[in-house]
């Protein structure tokens, strides 16, 4: 179940009432169909952002800072009323076999995964096999585990290899080949010499590739929620293109840290690239350009154009023309001063500041 707030500007404090009265609402009809929420087995996350000035990032709210006092409560398996166990953001719980947690903990999913592996490479240890049928076997049985969660995951390729390493050590030996075979033989093609291994990582990419074309070219909820995070990356750094058809090394320090951010970084590493038709920041009038743009043009440092990204996301503007007067000779005063021009009518939401 989730409930969010109507606009940004809304807080965690500020929506505790109607998490509240949507949970007792979810737990009610349970009930009234015959069935019950065990509150042991139960938890929730309040999600709100804060800005932290000295890294120029947002950053989860931890419990002790939003809405700490607030309990969530739920009729429990025999209509006693009970709060449910309230989460930090890095705090990950076992959902639907994925580690899950607002803020990614890749700790906990690599030691489910490590886990997954050493568990079946135990149980095959004692059994006798015919050499020539335990890499298909890898490739039909703990492979498929492994690939369930990784939609979501963002592990790297030496993360997935020490995740892989248990797996490789108890099979390579079963099928006649050194256990420390070079791994860049095993997991390469049988056409070009290689044990066929499929590396995991590469399972990974491929997986968000689906992720993102499947889910924004039909049109799913899943796809608005993705169009919804581009656009938002798009304003939040402030240039011409969106977040995939940038340069990370450029911009990415623009950008919050998301699922997004992260598919872009691992595209990026591959010399990968991927497109979307998505609406741009818009210009006002003839001669007009955006900020960001001029900045880099510039040949600004990283480290002035964070501080210049910072100071137009407060100001709450994109374009050279949302700063200057009418007849564009000159910078507003209120620019200058670093006050919002509260008589300003912007066409973004613009996120809280």
């Amino acid at each position: 179940m989730t409930e969010a707030g109507d606009t940004v500007h809304h807080s965690g404090e500020d929506i505790c009432a109607s998490v509240q009265a949507a949970a007792t609402l979810w737990s009610g009809g349970i009930w009234a169909t015959g069935g019950a929420i065990n509150p042991e087995k139960s938890f929730w996350w309040l999600i709100d952002f804060e800005w932290d000035a000295r890294n120029g990032q947002w950053r989860f709210c931890r419990k002790c800072s939003a809405a700490p006092e607030f309990d969530l409560k739920i009729p429990g398996l025999y209509g006693d009323i009970e709060p449910l166990r309230r989460l930090e953001p890095d705090d990950s719980e076992r959902t639907l076999g994925v580690m899950l947690s607002p803020l990614e903990n890749h700790k906990a999913q690599e030691a489910q995964l490590v886990s997954k592996a050493k568990e079946w490479a135990e149980q095959l240890w004692p059994h006798l096999l015919h050499k020539y049928d335990v890499l298909p076997l890898i490739r039909t049985t703990i492979m498929k585990e492994l690939e369930y969660p990784m939609a979501l995951t963002t592990l790297n390729a030496q993360q997935w290899q020490d995740i892989m390493s248990p797996v490789l050590q108890v099979c390579l030996p079963k099928s006649g080949v050194c256990r420390n075979f070079p791994r860049s033989v095993v997991f390469a093609l049988v056409d070009y010499q290689g044990l066929g291994v499929p590396h995991p990582f590469g399972k990974q990419v491929y997986k968000h590739l689906e992720m993102i074309l499947r889910h924004m070219s039909g049109g799913t909820k899943t796809g608005a929620y993705m169009d919804s995070n581009l656009q938002a990356h798009q304003l939040e750094s402030g240039t011409s293109f969106g977040l995939l058809q940038q340069d990370y090394q450029n911009t990415s320090i623009l950008a919050s840290d998301t699922w997004l951010k992260r598919v872009w970084k691992e595209l990026e590493s591959l010399d990968m690239y991927m497109a979307f038709d998505s609406p741009a920041l818009s210009l006002r009038c003839h001669h007009d350009a955006l900020l960001i743009d001029l900045f880099m043009d510039l040949e600004v440092d990283q480290d002035d154009l964070l501080w210049l990204n910072w100071c137009r996301m407060f100001l709450q503007v994109a374009t050279v023309s949302d700063i200057t007067t009418a007849d564009g000779r000159y910078i507003r005063q209120c620019i200058w001063n670093g006050f919002r021009d509260d008589t300003y009518r912007t066409p973004y939401n613009w996120p809280r500041t």
